[in-house]
């Protein structure tokens, strides 16, 4: 089993259409990276290691009920070994090294579970994850796990 790569996001909006065909509407949820100057707060702890993320995600609007603007969740991204899956993947497709602080990952994949697909980007400051990200197109696991503001 490969580590485990963790961030925390909030939604910070969800917006809702109407399709080109007009049937059922679709919704575009949106995450970023959570974030308190508080250093005792969980928040600040995974601000530290990705202070910059957004993840964007395209589903029907039935599915977007899940994801309330305020809203609190952990993103969980797990390396897949040649013959593994996951429900919800997605592939390497940016890697940008900033520095000797920082490095950015951008992850996105078409997806039957999210109707118009899935994005994924972060600026990763912990550097124990890095080797998680070295190879484009590599798979990787995604798992969106609510929690509270405060962790609990």
């Amino acid at each position: 089993m490969n580590q485990i790569t963790r961030a925390k996001m909030y939604v910070s909006s969800v917006n809702l259409s109407d399709t080109e065909r007009g049937d059922a509407a679709l919704a575009t949820v949106s995450l970023n990276a959570a974030f308190s100057p508080d250093p005792s707060t969980e928040n600040h702890k995974f601000w530290i290691s990705t202070p910059t993320g957004a993840v964007t995600l395209r589903l029907a609007a039935e599915e977007a009920e899940l994801y309330m603007p305020g809203s609190f969740f952990y993103v969980d991204l797990q390396a897949l070994e040649e013959g593994e899956t996951a429900e919800t993947e997605v592939v390497l497709r940016k890697l940008e090294q900033n520095g000797d602080w920082s490095r950015t990952i951008g992850l996105s994949r078409i997806s039957e579970r999210f109707s118009g697909g899935i994005s994924v980007e972060f600026s990763v400051t912990n550097k124990v994850v890095w080797p998680a990200y070295r190879e484009l197109g590599a798979r990787y696991g995604l798992t969106l796990t609510a929690t509270t503001k405060d962790g609990s």
